[in-house]
This record gives C-alpha cells, sequence and structure tokens, in this order.
C-alpha cells in the first residue's frame, strides 16, 4: 500500500511465520502437521456449532465441509518463494548477477515440476487429459481487482469487506491498523492510474499430506500503481473529545484552527500474495485470498532464508511462528 497504510503491512512481511521443505508437489508426512490440524479444528467447530440440536446426513456433511473454504485459515507463506527484483540492479557486480539469475531460474524450474506433478495426478486415466487447470490468464485480472478491493476498503475501514478478501492472519493486521488510526481521523483512497498489466512473478503449489491430502495454491502478482491517499481530519469529533476533556478539568474548552488535509501520492509496486485451497476431488481452485505483501528476494534474504529451509529438512524440525514442531 502507499505511505502511512502500506508500511506496517511491509514490514509485518519480512519475516516468513512457516518453514517448511522444499518446495515440490509433495512433502513429508511431518511437514505443516499443525496448519492442518489448526483448519480441521477451525472446520469441527463450525460443524458442531451448525448443528448443536439436529444431525446432518452424510452428503449434507459432505456438502458443508466443502463449502467451509478453509484458504480463510491459511497462515504461512511457502518458503522459497522468488521475486525476481530488476537484474539490471546488478549488471555492474557479473558473479551477484549470475548467482541471482540461478536461484530464479532454479525456482521457476521446481514451480513448475511441482504445478506438473498435480496436473498428472489429476489425470482421470492415462490417456485422458488433467482436470487441474491453473488458468493464470484469469489471476492477473482477478488480482488487480481484489487489489483495489482491499485498499478501497482499507481506506474506508470497511472490515466486512476485507474479511471476504483477506486471510485471518493479514485480516487482523489491518483491523489491528484501522484501530489505530485517531479519532475522527478519515482516508479517503483514489486509484489515478495502473503502470502496465499485473504480472505474475511466482506461482507455487504443494500438498499438505494426510488421510485426506490438502493442496494449497500461492500466486504472486506484481501490481505497479500511483495512488493517492487524502487524510482529513473529523473536527466534530475532535471538538467533542477536546469538550469532555475540558469538563472533566473543569476548564474552558479550546479553540482550534481546522487541520488542513494531508495527502500522499505516489507510484508504488506491489507484490501481492494470493492463496488458495484446491479441492483434492474436482481438482477446483477456490476460494482465493490475499495473505499480504512480499518484497523482491535480495541475495541476503534468499540465502537466509534457503538456509533455514535446510536446517528444517536436516533438523526434522518445522517452525511456526517461533514454536518448533518435530
Amino acid at each position: 500500500m502507499a505511505g502511512v497504510l502500506r508500511q506496517p503491512l511491509l514490514r509485518s512481511r519480512a519475516a516468513t511465520p512457516f518453514f517448511l521443505l522444499p518446495s515440490q508437489a509433495t512433502l513429508q508426512p511431518g511437514a505443516l502437521l499443525a496448519v492442518r490440524q489448526q483448519i480441521q479444528t477451525r472446520q469441527a467447530h463450525i460443524r458442531r456449532s451448525r448443528n448443536a440440536n439436529a444431525e446432518m446426513s452424510p452428503s449434507v456433511s459432505m456438502q458443508q465441509i466443502q463449502d467451509e473454504r478453509p484458504s480463510f485459515m491459511i497462515s504461512f507463506r511457502i518458503p522459497e518463494t522468488f521475486v525476481a527484483p530488476p537484474l539490471g540492479q546488478y549488471m555492474s557486480q557479473p558473479a551477484m548477477f549470475a548467482k541471482m539469475f540461478w536461484w530464479g531460474l532454479k525456482a521457476r524450474v521446481s514451480d513448475y515440476v511441482a504445478e506438473l506433478s498435480v496436473r498428472l495426478q489429476s489425470k482421470p486415466s492415462f490417456f485422458k487429459g488433467a482436470i487441474f487447470k491453473p488458468n493464470r490468464k484469469a489471476i492477473g485480472p482477478m488480482a488487480k481487482n481484489m487489489h483495489y478491493q482491499m485498499l478501497e476498503a482499507t481506506a474506508a475501514g470497511d472490515v466486512r469487506t476485507l474479511r471476504r478478501l483477506l486471510t485471518m492472519s493479514h485480516l487482523d493486521e489491518i483491523s489491528a491498523l484501522i484501530a489505530r488510526r485517531p479519532r475522527g481521523q478519515r482516508c479517503t483512497w483514489e486509484l489515478l492510474s495502473y503502470k502496465g498489466k499485473p504480472k505474475i512473478a511466482s506461482t507455487k503449489v504443494v500438498m499438505i499430506p494426510g488421510a485426506m491430502p490438502m493442496y494449497i495454491r500461492q500466486v504472486v502478482v506484481t501490481i505497479r500503481s500511483r495512488q493517492r491517499f487524502t487524510w482529513t481530519q473529523d473536527e466534530t469529533a475532535v471538538a467533542g473529545a477536546n469538550n469532555n476533556k475540558a469538563r472533566r478539568r473543569g476548564a474552558a474548552a479550546p479553540t482550534a484552527e481546522p487541520a488542513p488535509p494531508r495527502v500522499v501520492e505516489k507510484d508504488v509496486k506491489e507484490n501481492v500474495i494470493l492463496v488458495a485451497t484446491l479441492n483434492r476431488q474436482t481438482w477446483q481452485t477456490h476460494d482465493w485470498r490475499i495473505f499480504g505483501f512480499i518484497q523482491d528476494t535480495t541475495p541476503e534474504s534468499w540465502l537466509h532464508e534457503h538456509e533455514l529451509v535446510l536446517q528444517s529438512s536436516k533438523d526434522g524440525v518445522t517452525r511456526v511462528g517461533g514454536v518448533e514442531h518435530r
């Protein structure tokens, strides 16, 4: 996001909260266990609350499970997500340029192999085509539309719309950001223009193993735009607060001049992370949600994250929110 709204969200995504094994189509059974249990617990709670006084038939139960799409519960970013920076900035460092190019190529090949594996699994038979379709052409326009709605709802403080667009973890962050606004402060957001078309920077798919394997898709879409935020102060609300304070002190209410609106306008590049679940029965992607933002990959961030993934794989340890699970 631009200006004041954007910075806290970028900082909150600086560190990866969840580390799992290198991105392949399938993962070892121990990885992602905590996340799967969290999703299953949430689904069980919803089913119990809906059916406290009546029992469901098996068909109704399965339909409700399908409707309770757990994309909202996804609370991790798939590690080793490579978002290519402008490689021109490394032209003066040939060795680093070669490394960044090689790392990006390896990440793309790994992501392609994982997606190919899912396509093969979705084939009904050897001679029939794959049911799973990534449908990448539709992802860019969808991401742009969701990005627009998210910024508009954030500026307006529309939590109801944000709940429909965001994952639970990102919703908590933005809700807290809205709640911290000073009393009487209002924000108006304007999209002045887009700079080119949305570009898919990364696409991944992983499987959470178990009796009923769960597939998760993640896409990073780069959106460039020029935005304007206008911050205004509701003088009526401020005057009311000042009058209340003055009455408590037994003093006369102070008079203040209306504060001029504060305008922030700039060109913004945002790497938006979208996540969704993939239905194992129909191979359809359901309920895309915005997980947050990610910075362009740097040599330092890539090496740091790669080292953490290797260490997790070597030790058999999964780290969720700073807590280790073996």
